[in-house]
C-alpha cells in the first residue's frame, strides 16, 4: 500500500510548475488541507497560474484528497509557522498522512519537535529514483527546473541530493 503524505504549499507548487505532479500521484497517496488548497489553488487560480489549475484537477479528480483543518491560526502565530505549515502537520499528527512533506526548515523541526516525520520536496524525487517511477537524470532534470522557477535551496543540498541521487 502506498505511504500516505501530506503535502504542503511548496512541494505542490514546483512539482506543479514543473510538470511533475504524476510522482506524488504515482508514489503515494497524498492529501491536502483547506489552508494549503486555499494558498496554492485559490489564489493561484486569480493570479492566473496553470500550476494552481493543475493541482485543483488533482483534488476535484480525487487523487489528492482534500481535508478541512479549523482553527491552526493561534497556533501557527504561537509557534511562528505558517497556517499550511501548521495544519500539513496537523494532517499527521490526525492520522490523515504518515510524513508531511514541507521545505521550510523551520517548520520542519516543529514538526519534528511535534513528532510528526517530515521530509521535504527531495525525497519524492528520490522516492521516485527508488521506485523506478523516475530516472536519475528524470530527477536532477526537474530539480534543475525547480530552481530556475524560483525553488531556494542551497548548493550544498544541490551537491549532496546529487550525490546521493547517482549512488542509486
Amino acid at each position: 500500500m502506498a505511504v500516505k503524505i501530506a503535502l504542503n504549499s511548496t512541494p505542490l507548487i514546483f512539482l506543479a510548475k514543473t510538470d511533475s505532479v504524476q510522482l506524488i500521484t504515482t508514489l503515494f497517496n497524498a492529501v491536502i488541507d483547506n489552508y494549503v488548497y486555499e494558498e496554492v489553488v485559490l489564489t493561484g487560480i486569480k493570479k492566473g497560474l496553470r500550476d494552481a489549475k493543475l493541482v485543483k484537477n488533482l483534488v476535484d479528480n480525487g487523487e489528492v484528497k482534500l481535508i478541512e483543518i479549523k482553527n491552526v491560526e493561534p497556533i501557527a502565530s504561537s509557534l511562528k509557522v505558517g497556517y499550511g505549515e501548521i495544519s500539513t502537520i496537523t494532517l499527521v499528527k490526525k492520522g490523515y498522512a504518515e510524513i508531511a512533506i514541507i521545505d521550510d526548515r523551520y517548520a520542519r523541526n516543529v514538526a519534528k519537535a511535534c513528532g510528526v516525520k517530515v521530509h521535504g520536496t527531495l525525497f519524492l524525487l528520490l522516492m521516485g529514483v527508488k521506485k523506478r517511477a523516475i530516472s536519475r537524470d528524470e530527477a536532477l532534470n526537474i530539480l534543475a527546473d525547480m530552481v530556475r522557477e524560483g525553488f531556494r535551496i542551497s548548493p550544498e543540498v544541490i551537491a549532496e541530493f546529487s550525490k546521493k541521487i547517482r549512488s542509486l
